[in-house]
Order: C-alpha cells, then structure tokens, then sequence
C-alpha cells in the first residue's frame, strides 16, 4: 500500500496523506469520510463520555516501543478513562501533528496501530486532523457510551465499603525503570515487566464481567497515575480515610526485590491503567466468594481485594496496615511535569 519513491511526509500533499488514511481506514473496514465535522447518535436513557489525551514524542513515547505500539498505547491509556466511567468504547478520534521529515512508514505504522485497535475492539475510528510540527504531537479523543444510571462517578462511597482493583501492580513501575533509568531486572521479570509497559488494557472486559456478576460499582478510577495518587484524589474529594490491608502485588516481584522497592513499585508507578474501585460490603462479599470458587478463572482471579473506607467525612488520609501498625502513603505518583 506505502508508494515507493516517496519516502518522507515532506513528499506529500495533505491531501494525499488524507487519502492514504483513507486508504488504511478501508483495509480495516473504517471509511474515512472527508469532513471536519461528525454527528453521532445518542438515545435519552445513555450518556456520552469524553476523554482527551496529548502526547508529545519528546516527553511521552517511551524508547524500544514501535509506531504501532506507540498508538497501540495511547489507544488504551485515552479508553481506560472511558472504562472507569462505566462505558463501552464508542468512537476514537485521532489529531497528528509531525515534522516533515518523518517517514513515511513510520507515519503509516502509526496510524495502522490506531486502525487495528480500533478493529478490534469494533470502535468506529473517525479520523481527526493533520498538522506539521518539530516533533510527533497526538491528541486522542475517546469516546464512549453508557446508560445513564449505569455511569460511575469518583465519589459515591461510605464508610465501611471495601477497595479493590482489577489486577497486580509494580510490573509498569519496573518497566518504567528499566527502559528510563536502566534498573537492572532479573530475566523472568523483565519479560513480564515489559510487556506490561508496553501492551497496556482499558479494562472494559472487567467492568462488562462485574456487570454480569450483578456487582454494583459504587466509584471507580483509573490508575494512569499509580495506585497511591489514585487513592488519594478518592481519599481528597471525599475527606475519607481510606486504608489498604493487601499490597495488589505479584508474589513474583516480591520475591526478587526488597520490601521497600516492591511497595514503592506498588503505589508509586504509574500507567497501569488497572481500575480502583469500590464496592458496598455485600458485592465485596459476593465477589470474594465467587473468587474463591473459580481461583482457577483468570478473569476472576485478577480482582484483588486491597482495603476499606475506614472513615469519612473527616480528614483525608491513606494507610497501609502492616503488623497492625499504619503506614502513612505519600501523596505521589506519576507526574507529566514533575519527571526528568
């Protein structure tokens, strides 16, 4: 499909550019259509919801990882907002600035990356918007949709409800220090660390699986950020006092590493894109037993029960019960602007 004589996108028009997306979007059943503008359907009883990432090469593309990885990335990382809302994935929009000298092929592979998540989750990908730029710039708009009294917000839990999370934390965290820092990592975790980092999953199969279980989401976040930021914006805008008994970790990791670098992973990575949530005590009973009956499911097994509300209303605080003793967790995480 590529042309063979033009190998950078300076060789092109924009026009040509639109219709070799186009071209890509028909391969995988996606007709582009030429317009700047797009109507989409919405009934009474459903909410649209609206997430929109920025990512910059110089700052957000992480080093090993193809074009098509790239996007495959992004992709996840701007629907796993949608997922923690409740959502099915609905429509993606893509905005691509890029210097002209890039090529070709990298421009193609990029984008085939967007198609082929897009295909596969039968999102319909309505194209976007091109630009030149010094560096690649991608905005993503995600969009999804879900029924009205289905759509979870951050801050609809009690006192005495229960934390949980959709699977293991510390792989990303790792990963992030290897490919950014060069940390050493024992063969059996770096394998797993790096796929981890470089294949993230908006976790919609998990939220579809806990409807079908008749289990009530009562608020939920998604942990772009690592698992401690995201506890403390549930702990801050409520004034809760939220307190984790289970480190979300794998045995494995725990196994090679010290206990003090196996909790920093835990709560201090970022982009695991696993959900936080929370549940009533009834669904967190419910869960667990449905858990303990089918340990060998692995769509069961990858929900850990961390923790509890312990308080509410009062000061915001987040501990790690240890030993009977409570570890104060620092408010961090994750920072766009705060990184090296």
């Amino acid at each position: 499909m590529l042309p063979s004589k033009k190998k950078i996108l300076g060789d092109y028009k924009e026009t040509e550019l639109i219709r070799l997306i186009q071209q890509l979007g028909a391969k995988y059943k996606q007709p582009i259509p030429n317009e700047d503008a797009f109507p989409l359907t919405h009934r009474p009883t459903r909410q649209l919801v609206l997430n929109i990432d920025t990512y910059v090469e110089s700052e957000d593309f992480l080093p090993g990882l193809s074009w098509s990885g790239q996007a495959r990335r992004f992709f996840h990382a701007a629907f796993s907002d949608i997922a923690a809302k409740g959502a099915q994935p609905l429509t993606l929009f893509t905005s691509i600035a890029a210097p002209p000298t890039m090529k070709i092929k990298d421009f193609y592979h990029l984008l085939k990356g967007f198609f082929r998540e897009a295909h596969k989750y039968k999102i319909k990908y309505q194209g976007g918007d091109l630009a030149k730029a010094n560096e690649v710039i991608i905005s993503v708009v995600a969009l999804g949709t879900v029924k009205k009294d289905h759509y979870i917000q951050r801050f609809s839990f009690d006192k005495g409800d229960q934390l949980w999370t959709t699977g293991e934390f510390g792989w990303t965290a790792l990963g992030f220090q290897h490919l950014l820092n060069n940390m050493y990592l024992p063969p059996p975790i770096k394998k797993y660390a790096l796929r981890k980092t470089f294949n993230p999953h908006a976790q919609f199969k998990a939220v579809k699986h806990l409807k079908k279980l008749n289990i009530n989401i009562k608020a939920a976040i998604d942990s772009s950020d690592g698992l401690a930021r995201s506890l403390w914006i549930l702990a801050n805008e409520t004034k809760s006092e939220l307190v984790i008994t289970r480190l979300p970790i794998a045995p494995i990791i725990k196994h090679y590493f010290s206990d003090e670098i196996a909790f920093s992973a835990t709560f201090f990575g970022g982009e695991e894109y696993e959900l936080v949530f929370v549940l009533n005590k009834d669904d967190s009973h419910t869960l667990q037993k449905i858990l303990d009956e089918h340990k060998k499911d692995i769509r069961a097994t990858s929900f850990q029960h961390i923790g509890t509300v312990a308080n509410k209303g009062d000061t915001a605080a987040v501990f790690f019960l240890k030993n009977s003793k409570k570890i104060h967790i620092p408010n961090k995480g994750w920072d766009t602007w705060q990184r090296p």
